[in-house]
């Protein structure tokens, strides 16, 4: 399932300058205001507001592409400090002519939104929109799909009922060659189209994790950056000093979809 989170983001900003544009005071300010759905994936975004101090990054173009009428709107940042309410202090002004607007999720500078440089190695949960049509003065608020960009992976690791050591969990790792490092995306897509993936076969893990295993499993995350074919993907999990592996059968991921697998430590090994 494509995770979508609703965004919407009410500004309270003046007409300003942008870049060398002169936005001129009459029309209307773009309004971006944000609630946020059910999550489906790991993010960053939980109950329904944002994280406090997120930003996000706005383009406004013509309808028909182009600079817009009142001015550049190129990669505007907007921030929050309540996780609500939003700002930025270049908010373009909208007339009578229509733009279209898309956003991506977090900002960064010098950044283009049709190639958001993507990674997994902080694991950040980047996110993007798509082009929002019709605004003008007379419907000046963008009301943004935000929609994830990579596939989560989220794997338990539990111990079966009958097991009764003490086993203690210290490392996780998974691996597939359908996991890539970085590549760039297209946030102005409607499916989040990622392009120039590198670094295949990449491996992520968490190490230095000190957690008794129950009947329940505990549950740790990965974003990857999703390949094209299905692959399997091999679990190698730290318990009591031991290494256990195990591999899952061929699957397709998906963007922001959570590909779930719990894997249990019985006296006969891991499954």
């Amino acid at each position: 399932n494509l995770l979508t989170a609703l965004i919407s983001l009410a500004l309270t900003t003046s007409s300003c300058n942008s870049l060398d544009e002169t936005v001129p005071p009459s029309g209307s300010p773009l309004q971006v205001s944000v609630t946020t759905g059910t999550l489906q994936s790991r993010t960053l975004v939980t109950g329904t507001t944002m994280p406090t101090n997120a930003t996000m990054g706005v383009t406004v173009l013509a309808s028909g592409g182009g600079a817009y009428s009142t001015g550049t709107f190129d990669n505007l940042k907007y921030t929050t400090t309540d996780g609500s309410t939003f700002s930025t202090t270049t908010a373009p002004s909208l007339v009578s002519a229509e733009a279209k607007a898309a956003a991506y999720y977090p900002w960064a500078d010098d950044t283009d939104i049709t190639a958001v440089p993507v990674t997994t190695a902080a694991q950040t949960d980047y996110m993007y929109s798509g082009w929002y049509t019709g605004l003008k003065d007379s419907n000046p608020q963008a009301k943004f799909n935000m929609k994830h960009a990579l596939a989560a992976v989220r794997i338990g690791v539990q111990k079966s009922a009958g097991y009764t050591p003490t086993a203690t969990l210290t490392a996780v790792s998974a691996t597939s060659d359908a996991f890539y490092a970085s590549a760039t995306l297209d946030a102005t897509s409607s499916t989040g189209t990622l392009s120039g993936l590198t670094g295949a076969g990449a491996v992520l893990e968490k190490t230095s994790l000190s957690q008794a295993l129950s009947t329940s499993p505990y549950t740790t995350d990965f974003l990857v950056v999703p390949g094209t074919s299905a692959q399997t993907i091999t679990f190698t999990v730290t318990i009591g000093g031991s290494d256990y592996t195990a591999t899952t059968a061929a699957v397709n991921l998906q963007q922001g979809a959570i590909h779930s697998y719990t894997l249990t430590l019985s006296a006969e090994g891991l499954a």
